[in-house]
């Protein structure tokens, strides 16, 4: 068997994958700065709300445990990306039900998240109506 150089030998390792306890390590402290981040964004909305519901047609004073921190914009894989102060908001546990379920309708959980955004200088994205939605797939 043949032996390489030293010099060979230090270019094929600069070009070889990191080994597998070396890229655990990076996504480690990748998703430690994800949860940290996480943590501080629950910690403004809950700040912002003021401890209440901020559905604007309930605006209920939130029990501990009474509470759900809803993402307007969520999806498969984009979620955390998609997290903000602008696309979440804290609901309490009867508003995050009607609102999981589009009770009473898609129309007027996107009212409520407009008035929500305008009263705090957001943008608004609206969810598509089950109407649109059918409508698109004609």
């Amino acid at each position: 068997m043949k032996r390489r150089p030293a010099a060979a030998s230090a270019a094929v390792l600069a070009f070889q994958k990191p080994t597998r306890k070396a890229r655990l390590g990076i996504a480690q402290v990748t998703n430690e700065k994800r949860i940290l981040a996480r943590g501080e964004l629950r910690h403004d909305v809950v700040v912002r709300s003021g401890g209440r519901c901020e559905n604007p047609a309930c605006r209920k004073v939130i029990t501990s445990g009474g509470c759900s921190w809803d993402h307007w914009l969520s999806g498969n894989g984009r979620r955390t990306q998609q997290e903000s102060l602008a696309t979440t908001w804290l609901l309490c546990a009867a508003c995050d039900y009607a609102r999981t379920n589009n009770a009473p309708s898609a129309d007027y959980w996107n009212q409520r998240f407009k008035t929500h955004c305008e009263a705090h200088g957001y943008e608004f994205t609206p969810h598509r109506t089950r109407i649109e939605a059918f409508a698109r797939h004609a």
